[in-house]
């Protein structure tokens, strides 16, 4: 917790977002994105909508069987 502290946002290169705009409407969410790209943050993002993929250079898709699609 003390390293999280002493790190500010605008030093932050990678960020992991974990379902973290499923209860934001669309726009918050392209704000969020827009963002952290405008900062130079790195996202790995875990997300059910398909909305959020305009914002990714690859993306993991898991297939629900054991297998995934790069």
């Amino acid at each position: 917790m003390r390293r999280a502290r002493s790190h500010p946002l605008n030093q932050t290169q990678y960020a992991i977002l974990d379902e973290a705009t499923s209860l934001v409407p669309p726009d918050m969410e392209g704000l969020m994105m827009d963002n952290a790209t405008k900062l130079g943050i790195t996202l790995l993002t875990v997300s059910h909508r398909s909305s959020l993929w305009k914002y990714h250079h690859m993306i993991l898709h898991y297939d629900g069987q054991g297998g995934y699609v790069l």
